[in-house]
């Protein structure tokens, strides 16, 4: 429904903000895509001992990867990912349940300090060849209205309808917005019925002033 992609919009523009305001930042990315994950803590730190790479899950941090010297080590419960150039994080074929906050932190030897820069990752519904939606809980919805299209590439049909496209709008949403509009037109018109009729009065009092 529109409602819920307007929800979930605006809960992606206040993740953003409260990233931003801590010096972090948000990344888009879209379903099967690779992506590179910048490492900002690299910026504030010329050495370091180890780099690692973690993902939150509901307030709780596990590993992914890190390095150590030039020796990489991958943690066991986490999805296949490598260091790129500047202690990146490249992550292939991301899904929605990819979506989430990363974090990188730097070791620092002893007598520095250490750094870390945090991120936000979101990453859009995956489309299936048949048109179907697949959300992160592996359910499938179907969307109303939409458009196949042929992929050149692979030969296959995809849907290109985007999720917060082809939505149904709500009856009463359209009824607000012309309600809307037509407060704004009633205000417009008695703005300018005003405008008018002191233009008048003030041509009125010139015209007497001259015979006076």
């Amino acid at each position: 429904m529109f409602s819920g992609c307007f929800l979930r919009s605006l809960s992606y523009f206040f993740v953003g903000v409260i990233l931003r305001s801590s010096g972090s930042h948000s990344i888009n990315a879209e379903c099967g895509e690779n992506i590179t994950l910048p490492c900002d803590a690299t910026r504030h730190a010329k050495q370091y001992r180890s780099v690692t790479w973690y993902k939150f899950h509901s307030n709780i941090r596990t590993g992914i990867i890190m390095k150590v010297g030039d020796k990489e080590k991958l943690f066991r419960t986490a999805k296949m990912a490598k260091f790129g150039e500047g202690e990146s994080l490249l992550v292939p074929s991301v899904r929605p349940e990819d979506s989430g906050v990363y974090e990188c932190r730097l070791a620092a030897y002893i007598g520095d300090e250490n750094k870390e820069s945090k991120l936000h990752l979101n990453v859009s519904e995956c489309v299936t060849p048949t048109g179907t939606t697949v959300t992160p809980t592996g359910t499938t919805v179907t969307p109303i209205g939409t458009t196949p299209a042929l992929d050149t590439v692979t030969g296959m049909m995809f849907t290109s309808s985007h999720p917060c496209m082809d939505q149904e709008v709500s009856p009463v949403l359209i009824i607000s917005s012309f309600s809307v509009v037509a407060f704004v037109k009633v205000i417009l018109s008695i703005l300018s019925v005003g405008v008018l009729l002191t233009i008048r009065a003030r041509d009125e009092r010139r015209r007497m002033g001259m015979w006076t």
